[in-house]
């Protein structure tokens, strides 16, 4: 018995052993996975940090060849654009004059009405000028326009000059002024019964 009993005490010991060493070996396994996890955080703060290593800038400035391109759309840009400036000027031109035109019948209109006395807006065709009843400033129209009158007889002064009166009622003798080039334009007509003022293109037969 005395054999028996210590033949299998070394094999409870053994037997003892393999459980501590699996608790040794959890404990190790666990302080290798908190190692783990540690190191894992502290590369997360590394590279979420706002001091932490960035891509380098690109420097500021142009390049030689992004300059070289600018400066061929800008010299291209200024070779088109007086042309289409130059062309579109006497369109423009044109029709403000057209419109001036119009806003000196009106005026002449109102006056009348204002006054209670007949007011007249004359056209000078050859000094192309025009003038409004009333002390106003007399107005200018550029050179180069086709301008053309045509009024009541008796408000003609001639073959260059003629005028379109207007009534202190509103009403008007009527008539229109033609404003064009290369056969193309507006004319400003006034009808004679309301006075009314209109602007419209007028191409030439």
């Amino acid at each position: 018995m005395g054999i028996g009993a210590k033949a299998r005490e070394p094999l409870l010991e053994r037997r003892g052993n393999p459980s501590r060493d699996t608790a040794g070996g959890r404990k190790d396994k666990q302080d290798g996975m908190f190692f783990d996890r540690n190191r894992l955080i502290a590369r997360n703060r590394l590279r979420f940090s706002p001091l932490g290593p960035r891509p380098s800038p690109r420097p500021s400035g142009f390049t030689l060849l992004e300059l070289m391109v600018v400066l061929a759309i800008a010299a291209l840009l200024l070779a088109i654009t007086p042309p289409l400036i130059s062309s579109a000027i006497p369109g423009v031109e044109l029709k403000s004059s057209a419109r001036r035109v119009a806003a000196a019948l009106r005026l002449t209109r109102e006056e009348a009405i204002r006054s209670g006395r007949d007011a007249a807006f004359t056209l000078d065709i050859e000094a192309r000028t025009f003038t409004v009843d009333g002390g106003y400033r007399k107005g200018t129209l550029p050179e180069g326009l086709e301008l053309k009158l045509v009024a009541a007889q008796t408000e003609m002064l001639g073959d260059q000059a003629g005028a379109v009166r207007f009534f202190p009622d509103g009403s008007s003798t009527g008539g229109r002024v033609i404003l064009a080039r290369d056969g193309k334009g507006y004319q400003v007509g006034v009808q004679w019964l309301t006075g009314r003022i209109l602007v419209a293109p007028w191409e030439g037969e």
